[in-house]
């Protein structure tokens, strides 16, 4: 018996954003990754404006640090992620210092994970609210 094809992911750039085994993950990929977000999850873009270094940033920490982001935790994450981010940078431009981000993605994770928000979406305009998404 054969068995069925394999249909290909519907958002195939978020799925491998996800996965480590992806290492060879260029700009294209990042802008592909945002489009397929905003496509998914269209309420954020009013509220979010994601980069593609961002985005190539905390995926190149996902794989530098070998850390797993489930499925479920993936649009938290990215936008706890990018709000981490622009204010590790204003907090670093006020004080005139160069912006540490070295921990944001695991910082992120944790604050997810063990904090108790990973069981809930975050909404776009509050990341940090509990609205079920």
């Amino acid at each position: 018996m054969d068995s069925e094809p394999m249909l290909e992911p519907l958002y195939q750039a978020l799925e491998d954003f996800l996965d480590n085994a992806v290492s060879n993950w260029i700009d294209e990929d990042s802008r592909q990754m945002i489009a397929e977000f905003y496509e998914r999850w269209p309420d954020t873009r009013e509220v979010s404006h994601l980069t593609i270094s961002e985005i190539s940033f905390v995926k190149d920490q996902l794989l530098t640090e070998d850390l797993f982001v489930e499925d479920r935790l993936l649009r938290p994450f990215v936008l706890m992620c990018h709000t981490m981010i622009l204010e590790e940078v204003r907090k670093a431009a006020s004080r005139g210092l160069e912006a540490d981000m070295s921990n944001i993605c695991a910082t992120a994770l944790k604050l997810l994970v063990v904090g108790g928000l990973g069981a809930t979406e975050l909404t776009a305009a509050d990341p940090t609210s509990m609205e079920q998404g």
